[in-house]
């Protein structure tokens, strides 16, 4: 990873319910995320604590976890 980074990027993978469980998720991932590290780009990773899917993607690829973020939310 570029180290300091020129530039931070936090991207979001959407996908489609009919996409789920067919391998897509971890190649075009981790391929975007080279590509963001090839340009100098620090791609960023954010998913909910609970979100064990995302967290085990995320690890596949190599994200490290950095820590935890906690938010209040007022009705």
């Amino acid at each position: 990873m570029p180290s300091p980074p020129s530039a931070c990027l936090d991207f979001a993978k959407k996908r489609r319910i009919k996409q789920k469980k067919k391998g897509y998720a971890r190649p075009t991932v981790g391929l975007a995320t080279h590509h963001l590290i090839q340009k100098g780009i620090c791609p960023q990773w954010e998913c909910a604590m609970d979100n064990i899917p995302s967290i085990r993607l995320s690890k596949s690829i190599g994200y490290p976890e950095y820590g935890k973020a906690y938010t209040w939310e007022e009705n």
